[in-house]
């Protein structure tokens, strides 16, 4: 935030200070939430709307927070404090905003991989590294005749056991946490982009969610986050999807897979130069060339989030996802015939012969009537046929990604000489 929207804000603030009311209990009367803090909620809203829930009550959290550190006494604002405290008050509220986006750090637990002798970071801010876990400590078994089996040895409680090291994918994501809660724009954030490398490596051939041998996993439910600036959430989880949770409880590492670092080089570069989509060349080709680079990993990032949502599923809504995976990596424009252009890109893209071409395009012509079949009936559950529609439409994604990611491999070997990627790999590989 620069220096006039900063003595805008703290403006702002210093005006509605003196109408504000503290309750007994330290917080501020509820009439104040929608009537005097509304011009700062407006201000907030209109420059971090980027970065933030536009919805959430971050101008009441930011306000109530800095009057705490006051020591105030109940009462109107205005004849509790005096003017030097409300100067403290309106510079704090503004040095907070200052600072935004924070960069937090969300460390996404793998328990079915084996700890890495070695952090591997694939793109800036997406690294596969180790955590440590805290373990519960463990529950006293009740005797037939009552008492705790540890009463027996001990009179006191069982430590617990030592933290464990655990394998996670620890990804960085940039914004304001919403204290506490989840599903705003940091954490979903780190969730794609943690989607997106998970499926891209699983295309690569680096990882799969197959059968664990034999070791059973619980989904996991929660993720680790930590700050690498600014303030701390008010808890160091957060509550993470169901069916995010349950894919990231069965990822291991694919049999016979190759080393980390060098396969995952291209789904590094997908996910670094995505984010650069938003950036005009200028008219220097080497500009030029990247930016058409960056638009080709976009859409590949697109198309593997809804991938991943759509794996494992056989459902009318996998359906869906699907179709949309399609759309994201070869759709044309709003004027182009839909089924006949991705049909024909994908045949011609993944085809190897005119017979496999023809193939590739009655497959995609099939699925994509299913699609609409089940979508206009309102179906509930697909039948065993759909389903079948819907695997051969998987099966022909994986093959279209792992042509895309070898093209990115490409790219990135064509970009380097001009503009090396900052974001390559460097680290050895994990044990």
């Amino acid at each position: 935030m620069h220096a006039q929207a900063q003595a805008r804000m703290k403006e702002i603030v210093l005006a509605v200070l003196p109408n504000l009311t503290i309750s007994d209990t330290g917080y501020l009367e509820i009439a104040d939430l929608t009537a005097e803090l509304e011009p700062l909620a407006k201000y907030i809203a209109k420059n971090f709307d980027e970065w933030i829930d536009v919805d959430f009550l971050h101008a009441y959290v930011s306000v109530i927070d800095a009057i705490t550190a006051q020591g105030l006494t109940p009462g109107p604002l205005g004849q509790v404090s005096t003017e030097a405290q409300r100067e403290a008050i309106a510079q704090s509220v503004t040095d907070y905003w200052a600072g935004v986006p924070y960069t937090y750090e969300f460390a996404f637990q793998l328990p079915a991989l084996d700890p890495f002798a070695n952090p591997v970071e694939i793109a800036q801010g997406v690294t596969f590294k180790n955590v440590l876990i805290e373990q519960p400590a463990p529950l006293g078994i009740p005797f037939l005749g009552g008492g705790l089996l540890g009463d027996a040895m001990a009179n006191e409680a069982a430590p617990a056991p030592p933290p464990q090291q655990r394998a996670c994918l620890a990804v960085s994501s940039k914004g304001l946490m919403q204290l506490g809660f989840t599903g705003g724009v940091t954490d979903n954030a780190a969730i794609r982009r943690a989607k997106i490398a998970l499926q891209l490596g699983m295309m690569a051939g680096v990882f799969d969610t197959g059968p664990t041998e034999g070791r059973n996993f619980a989904p996991v439910s929660e993720a680790a986050v930590s700050t690498l600036q600014g303030p701390l959430p008010m808890s160091n989880k957060i509550r993470i999807p169901a069916s995010f949770g349950s894919v990231l409880s069965r990822v291991r590492r694919a049999e016979g897979s190759p080393p980390l670092v060098e396969t995952l080089r291209p789904v590094g570069a997908v996910l670094t130069y995505e984010d650069r989509t938003g950036r005009r060349p200028s008219r220097n080709p080497r500009e030029i060339a990247e930016a058409h680079f960056a638009r080709h990993c976009a859409r590949i990032a697109t198309a593997a989030e809804w991938l991943f949502d759509a794996e494992g599923e056989w459902t009318p809504t996998a359906l869906v996802q699907t179709a949309i995976a399609f759309e994201a990596l070869y759709g044309g424009s709003k004027q182009d015939p839909v089924v006949e252009t991705l049909s024909n890109r994908v045949a011609y893209t993944l085809g190897t012969s005119p017979q496999a071409r023809e193939e590739l395009i009655d497959s995609f012509i099939t699925f994509y009537g299913t699609r609409s079949k089940v979508v206009h009936s309102g179906a509930s559950r697909l039948t065993r046929e759909q389903q079948g529609h819907l695997a051969r439409a998987i099966a022909i994604l994986h093959q279209a990604f792992r042509h895309e990611l070898r093209l990115v491999g490409e790219g990135v070997q064509i970009l380097q000489p001009v503009n090396a990627d900052p974001q390559a790999p460097q680290q050895a590989e994990p044990a």
